[in-house]
């Protein structure tokens, strides 16, 4: 109904732009127009290809147009940081409490496996949360947030892993200013069909539904799992564990409203990369020494 809407006021600003031009040239004959749409398409293109830059472990380029340092400076989690705080104020758990030392447990292995390489440096800091929220969300500025919810579901020690080492992957990748990289890019590209076409309206619903939507749910949830299995995974937990925490939680989020591509296709994607995982694993974490005295060890007690 909402796209419907758009839509019909596109098609009537468009008829009222035929009328504008009617008795004179037709305004696909407008040079300046014309122009004007190339000149926006151009710097378009050339900012885009400008703006591109490796990501991080993928080894592939992406878009975004705001650097760390300017993302560091207007503080993009901020706002998002004080919502939470005053929202949770009187339910943050103490650094004394056992769940917040068992989170905080699985937290410092994963930051320690980030600290040999600056471009991942942040001044990470745990949060728990006592609500029976199963979630938990990482912000630009490096502050992790971990509901106490979230346990019943991610039971063991590699699935809290697998969850809090997804949400550091969305900061690592920088995936915030991504989008909104990406809204200024197709900004540009409304400019420019509103100024000829006069059909804004009708892009920016095809730029939601048509590319933003998709895009969180085919591009930034993927690198954020293939990033998070990589980082537990050099921090010596099982990657394994990220397929059960998809199983757990994902199958309860109808697919048609998640933000997140369906469980089922996360956990085919994630088997794609295991071997890339244990291998790392293994490289970091001497993993067959550990069986052999883990096995040894449970003989005994």
């Amino acid at each position: 109904m909402f796209s419907k809407i758009l839509f019909n006021q596109s098609r009537r600003r468009f008829s009222n732009n035929l009328k504008r031009f009617k008795g004179s040239n037709p305004w696909y004959y407008s040079p300046n127009k014309w122009k004007l749409f190339a000149f926006t398409t151009c710097f378009s293109a050339g900012f885009y290809f400008y703006s591109r830059e490796e990501i991080p472990y993928l080894g592939k380029k992406r878009f975004i147009a705001i650097s760390p340092s300017t993302e560091k400076a207007i503080d993009l989690g901020k706002m998002t940081y004080n919502q939470v705080t005053a929202r949770y104020r009187h339910q943050f758990l103490p650094k004394w409490h056992p769940i917040y030392r068992r989170i905080q447990s699985v937290a410092d292995k994963l930051i320690q496996s980030l600290e040999n390489d600056q471009r991942y440096s942040r001044d990470w800091q745990l949060f728990v949360i006592d609500a029976p929220i199963e979630n938990a969300f990482v912000i630009p500025g490096g502050q992790i947030f971990v509901f106490t919810g979230l346990l019943r579901v991610a039971t063991s020690d590699d699935e809290i892993a697998a969850v809090i080492g997804h949400e550091m992957s969305h900061v690592i990748l920088r995936h915030p200013a991504q989008g909104i990289s990406l809204r200024i890019l197709l900004g540009l590209a409304r400019i420019a069909l509103d100024l000829t076409l006069g059909m804004g309206a009708f892009f920016d619903t095809l730029g939601t539904f048509g590319f933003m939507l998709p895009y969180s749910r085919l591009k930034s949830e993927k690198e954020a799992d293939h990033v998070g299995l990589l980082i537990m995974s050099r921090a010596c937990y099982d990657p394994n564990g990220a397929k059960m925490e998809k199983l757990k939680i994902g199958a309860s989020v109808p697919s048609l409203l998640a933000t997140h591509p369906p469980h089922h296709e996360r956990i085919s994607f994630l088997n794609e990369k295991l071997a890339e995982a244990n291998d790392l694993r293994r490289l970091h974490c001497n993993t067959e020494e550990f069986y052999q005295f883990d096995g040894l060890f449970s003989r005994f007690f």
